[in-house]
């Protein structure tokens, strides 16, 4: 992440807080609330290593994930299509419910104890 960004995010977090003092919200991007919108931003950020959390910037570690990385930062009509693409087919999946064996789990890493 570029040192510009680390150095926002950190002024928007203080040391330490008052006793009774909430915790501020801090948003990851410039633009927040009712002012955002879904957009390719997100790839032009991790190609230009703004992105915020490693496993963004690690996009950039695999060839075939930067292709697509860069495809997406130079063109919004690509990303909302292939976007909308993988939507439709997220809808087509059988999510096992109920007493077919499916469950929601409570850490995603391990199966639910019962």
């Amino acid at each position: 992440m570029r040192r510009s960004t680390l150095e926002k995010l950190r002024k928007q977090c203080p040391k330490s807080l008052n006793r009774g003092q909430k915790e501020p919200s801090v948003f990851l991007t410039d633009k927040n609330g009712d002012q955002y919108r879904f957009t390719s931003t997100y790839y032009s950020n991790v190609v230009s290593h703004d992105s915020v959390l490693r496993v963004d910037q690690e996009l950039l570690f695999n060839y075939n994930t930067t292709q697509l990385a860069l495809e997406y930062a130079g063109s919004q009509e690509q990303f909302r299509k292939q976007f909308a693409l993988s939507i439709s087919r997220m809808g087509s999946l059988k999510v096992l419910t109920g007493k077919q064996g499916g469950e929601i789990r409570q850490n995603c890493r391990v199966r639910n104890k019962y």
